[in-house]
C-alpha cells in the first residue's frame, strides 16, 4: 500500500468504490447483452473500470463493496431505454469525479492515464455500441411529436365541441388508433425507401407504439373524470411530463440541450392545442350549439 494522508485515503476509497461499482454495472450489462459486439464493448469497459479500482486499492489497501442500488438500477434502465442512455447517465453521474481526478494529477502523476480513460477512451467506446433504441430514436421522436401535436389539439377541440367525457374518449381513441396505424405505415414505407441500416418493421413498430402510448395516456382522464375541462387540464399536465421525460432522454443519449428540446416541443404542442381549441369554439358558436 502506498502512503497517503488519512483524508486522501478516505477520498481514494470513494474513488475505488465508484470504479468498482462501474465495473460491476458493465459486467452485468455484458452478461445481459445479446449482440456480440455490445458484449465485447461492455466487457472491455468492465475490465477497464476493474483496473481503475485496483489502481486505487494500491493507495487504500482495502477491498470495497459496490453501490448495490446502482448495480440493479442501470441494467434496469438499459432494458427500458437502451444501453446508450443507461451508460451515458452513469457516466454523467461521475463527471464531478473527473474534476477531482484532474485536481490530483499534479501530486499523483500516475492518475493521468485513468483520467484519460474517463475523458476520452470510455466515451469513444460507448459510441461504438449497437443500440436499437438509439438507432430508432428518430422513429420514436416522430411518433411522440405527431401524437403530442395532433392529439393535444384534437382532444382540446373534442372537449369543447362534444362536451361529454365518454364521447370525447371514444372520439380520441378512434382518432388516435387510426393515426397511429397511419403513422406506422408511413414510417415503414419511408424507412424502406431510404438508404440506411434501419429495419423498416422496427421503425414502424417504434413509431406506432410511441403514438399509441400517448393516445392511451391522453384518453385516460376522460374515462375516470366527469368534468371534461378538468380532464383536459390533466391531459395538458401529461403532455408536459411526456415532453420533459423525452427531452431528458434525448439530452442524455444524444448529448443535446434539455432546455432547447423541451421548449421547442412544448411550444409547438401548446400552440397547436390552443389554435385547435379556438377553432372548435368558433365552429360551436357558428353552429349555435
Amino acid at each position: 500500500m502506498l502512503t497517503v494522508s488519512e483524508a486522501q485515503r478516505r477520498e481514494f476509497l470513494d474513488f475505488e468504490r465508484n470504479e468498482f461499482t462501474e465495473h460491476r454495472v458493465y459486467a452485468r450489462l455484458a452478461l445481459a447483452a445479446k449482440h456480440p459486439h455490445n458484449r465485447a464493448v461492455l466487457t472491455h469497459l468492465a475490465d477497464m473500470e476493474h483496473a481503475h479500482a485496483l489502481f486505487w486499492k494500491r493507495y487504500t489497501g482495502e477491498d470495497v463493496r459496490p453501490h448495490a442500488f446502482a448495480i440493479f438500477w442501470y441494467p434496469f434502465l438499459a432494458k427500458l431505454f437502451g444501453l446508450t442512455f443507461a451508460i451515458k447517465l452513469l457516466e454523467r453521474s461521475i463527471t464531478y469525479e473527473e474534476t477531482r481526478y484532474r485536481a490530483l494529477v499534479a501530486e499523483f502523476p500516475d492518475i493521468a492515464p485513468i483520467l484519460e480513460d474517463e475523458e476520452t477512451r470510455e466515451n469513444e467506446i460507448i459510441e461504438m455500441l449497437h443500440d436499437p433504441f438509439l438507432i430508432n430514436a428518430s422513429s420514436i421522436v416522430l411518433g411522440l411529436n405527431d401524437a403530442l401535436v395532433e392529439l393535444t389539439g384534437a382532444m382540446a377541440g373534442f372537449t369543447f365541441a362534444l362536451g361529454r367525457t365518454d364521447v370525447i374518449a371514444a372520439a380520441g381513441l378512434i382518432t388516435g388508433l387510426s393515426a397511429s396505424l397511419s403513422m406506422a405505415a408511413s414510417e415503414y414505407l419511408s424507412t424502406k425507401s431510404e438508404e440506411s441500416n434501419r429495419n423498416p418493421f422496427a421503425a414502424a413498430a417504434f413509431t406506432g407504439a410511441a403514438y399509441l402510448a400517448v393516445v392511451l395516456l391522453f384518453i385516460a382522464p376522460y374515462l375516470f373524470i366527469a368534468n371534461p375541462y378538468i380532464a383536459l387540464g390533466i391531459l395538458g399536465i401529461e403532455a408536459f411530463i411526456i415532453i420533459a421525460l423525452f427531452s431528458f432522454y434525448r439530452s442524455i443519449a444524444r448529448g443535446l440541450s434539455f432546455v432547447k428540446q423541451f421548449l421547442e416541443m412544448a411550444l409547438i404542442s401548446l400552440s397547436v392545442a390552443l389554435l385547435t381549441f379556438l377553432v372548435a369554439v368558433a365552429v360551436r358558436l357558428w353552429l349555435g350549439a
